[in-house]
């Protein structure tokens, strides 16, 4: 036997990826792109022309897969901003909403070249720490949906709909957002540091809050949850800074 043929071919890359994850069956995981195109990525989403889009420290880049395989070939810098990286960005045709330096902005993309023109639109500010501003979806309604922690700074000020379900927020928040920007309202508060929302096919939202990390082992611990969110309701954290713990006992008929 030949000295080639008796070497023994190791795991590929893909495989190696796979053992480090539990999935179920008919489910796969493989490498799309490594940190040789984006490191640090804080946030991924997927723009009009189906590229995913991934955003971190100073940078949101588009990868493309010129040759259709599954792996990134090459990724487009679209924005060295934000600074402080985008934890929330959902694409509208070649428009982006993104979250980041202190603000939810709307860039544009007019030339097709997968890179923001100019400068974008401000639509409301928000502060951006780690339990600042977060995810943003388009509801079934076509208004955007902006969710943040408690750290976000929303204020009754950022309200300017009479009819929002939430007159006078308090810690974490789910926002909607007019198409144009122009109108917002807060639909549910009380939350942590929750990090995605999503719309189930009836059109209900849902999240998963973070747990309350200072309090483990005592009576009002609270762990991370999965809320089916009620309009117009407290969702039971009640205190503003991450170094803080205070939540309403599951039992109470309020939360």
């Amino acid at each position: 036997m030949s000295a080639l043929a008796d070497q023994t071919v190791g795991p590929t890359a893909d495989e190696q990826l796979a053992a480090k994850f539990a999935v179920p069956d008919g489910f796969r995981v493989s490498l799309v792109a490594g940190p040789e195109l984006a490191n640090n990525i804080y946030s991924m989403t997927i723009d009009a022309r189906g590229n995913i889009v991934v955003a971190g420290p100073g940078y949101v880049k588009v990868l493309h897969d010129d040759d259709r395989d599954g792996r990134a070939d090459r990724a487009t810098l679209y924005n060295h901003l934000p600074k402080s990286g985008s934890q929330g960005m959902y694409f509208d045709d070649t428009a982006l909403l993104l979250n980041g330096d202190r603000a939810l902005r709307r860039w544009t993309d007019r030339d097709g070249d997968s890179k923001a023109d100019g400068k974008p639109e401000v639509w409301m500010k928000l502060a951006h720490p780690e339990h600042g501003a977060h995810g943003v979806v388009r509801g079934p309604d076509g208004w955007f949906y902006v969710i943040t922690g408690n750290d976000a700074g929303v204020r009754r000020e950022a309200i300017n709909r009479e009819t929002s379900p939430v007159a006078d927020p308090r810690c974490g928040v789910v926002l909607r957002i007019s198409p144009d920007g122009q109108q917002r309202e807060v639909l549910a508060h009380g939350f942590r540091n929750p990090y995605r929302l999503a719309f189930d096919r009836w059109g209900r939202l849902f999240t998963v809050d973070a747990d309350g990390e200072r309090a483990f082992h005592l009576p009002w611990y609270s762990p991370s949850r999965l809320y089916d969110i009620a309009i117009g309701q407290h969702h039971g954290w009640v205190q503003e800074g991450w170094q803080h713990n205070w939540a309403r006992p599951g039992y109470f008929p309020d939360n």
